[in-house]
């Protein structure tokens, strides 16, 4: 009886470490990961929060590969600094497969479905893995929508105009083979997890431009990836600065706040190529022609809101403004070559590109003597 308990017991303990990816040393790697079968390793640090975000998925990483010839481990670079200066870690977690003598390296996102795609591709084995990791959840159109562990929403053409009718979306239009996309991969989920922390009327989402040849289009997708912001179903800006989390951040916060400042001044006129040539043909319009992301066009902002408001009352007199990263080809026709760029039409024509002080006083001082 108490034999029989024991071996049980054994059993569960056995069972359980199985779960765990193999743990690498000194001792070990370098004949692990010469044996000859893959072995894809995630090298990490224990302070590090990617790491301890991405050990679960790790874990089931594990479980799902347990019965193939394909090791799924680890190396703590806290205690085997050697290993990992050797493998050129600069960064935690760093992933990395180690296959018929060579080894590449993983920069796509940290779901489930994707890390097990990666190993798939490159080893002659298939195993299937299920998107059981992914939360789903029903929209307006009958589908599923697809939100992964980071909380990134997976949108296809068959829901992306349904579910972004109302509210703020920002946008990677992307390519799985695209580079510079798998490079984005982990920043676009480290964003999603940050705004579902501080601002969940944020949502972060990807669509696949290979299988989803309808959406992209719409939204003149030349180049991957491509990051558009949209609010109420319409595009407010598109992103071309650095894909580093904090200027993501602040380009949607800033984003956002610029908005519900048109709000509050309606009279600020925005233009777009649809409307441009019939708003400029009659009166005086003076257009500040800027990007979101610019830091003398946010300074200029406020001061911008209040000629509009100063002026409002005198007949004949537009405050407008055009984003060009929007509206390129505007902007390309009009010369403009950086931001902000104020020009001031008459009647159709333009008269005079503006190159003072920005200031209130100023603006309504030329504005006066034109």
């Amino acid at each position: 009886m108490w034999l029989a308990r024991i071996t049980s017991v054994l059993s569960l303990v056995t069972l359980a470490l199985s779960l765990e990816p193999t743990e690498l040393t000194d001792e070990t790697f370098s004949s692990t990961i010469n044996e000859g079968n893959p072995v894809f390793v995630k090298f990490y640090a224990p302070w590090c929060g990617h790491c301890k975000r991405l050990s679960p998925t790790w874990d089931d990483l594990n479980s799902h590969f347990e019965d193939s010839d394909i090791t799924i481990a680890k190396v703590d670079c806290t205690k085997y600094a050697k290993i990992c200066g050797d493998e050129q870690v600069k960064g935690y977690p760093t992933l990395k497969l180690f296959h018929d003598g060579g080894t590449v390296k993983y920069e796509g996102a940290r779901d489930m479905k994707s890390l097990a795609d990666f190993v798939n591709n490159h080893v002659s084995k298939t195993v299937d893995v299920p998107d059981e990791g992914d939360e789903e959840k029903e929209g307006d159109d009958g589908g599923s929508i697809n939100i992964d562990e980071m909380g990134v929403m997976h949108l296809t053409d068959a829901n992306f105009d349904s579910l972004t009718a109302t509210g703020v979306y920002f946008v990677k239009f992307y390519a799985p083979w695209c580079g510079h996309c798998q490079k984005l991969a982990p920043t676009w989920s480290d964003l999603a997890a940050y705004f579902n922390t501080h601002n969940k009327d944020v949502h972060i989402v990807k669509v696949d431009c290979t299988e989803n040849t309808v959406t992209c289009p719409k939204f003149n997708v030349r180049g991957y990836p491509t990051l558009i912001l949209l609010q109420d179903g319409k595009v407010s800006a598109q992103y071309n600065g650095k894909r580093e989390l904090g200027d993501l951040i602040e380009f949607v916060t800033a984003s956002i706040n610029e908005e519900k400042t048109e709000e509050s001044v309606p009279q600020v006129r925005v233009l777009t190529a649809a409307d441009f040539n019939e708003v400029i043909s009659e009166g005086t319009v003076f257009v500040k022609f800027f990007a979101p992301w610019c830091g003398h066009c946010k300074r200029l902002a406020p001061t911008w809101d209040q000629l509009a408001e100063v002026t409002h009352s005198k007949t004949g007199i537009t405050i407008a403004k055009v984003d060009c990263t929007v509206e390129r080809d505007l902007c390309e026709t009009h010369q403009v070559r950086g931001y902000p760029t104020l020009i001031l039409f008459k009647d159709g024509d333009k008269k005079s590109n503006y190159s003072g002080a920005r200031d209130l006083d100023s603006l309504l001082s030329f504005l006066e003597d034109s």
